[in-house]
């Protein structure tokens, strides 16, 4: 009977972190997919406001990328 309760027990402790993992990988592949891959993209074709390097490249793209965002937001 403990035995059997233990084994009960541990599939469900490993169902569950299954599907936390799995819970994981959603928002990850959803973060990636909505943040940041548009603003690589942004950030990639950005030429820097005010000034050269990566820092205004930076810039650029987060203004533009909250711009839009914004805009798509409604």
């Amino acid at each position: 009977m403990i035995r059997t309760v233990c084994a009960v027990c541990a599939c469900v402790c490993v169902v569950c972190c299954v599907a936390g993992l799995w819970n994981k990988i959603f928002w990850g592949a959803n973060l990636s997919l909505f943040f940041i891959l548009p603003l690589a993209y942004f950030y990639y074709e950005a030429e820097g406001l005010g000034g050269k390097g990566a820092l205004a490249r930076l810039y650029e793209a987060a203004v533009v990328f909250a711009l839009v965002s914004s805009m798509l937001a409604g």
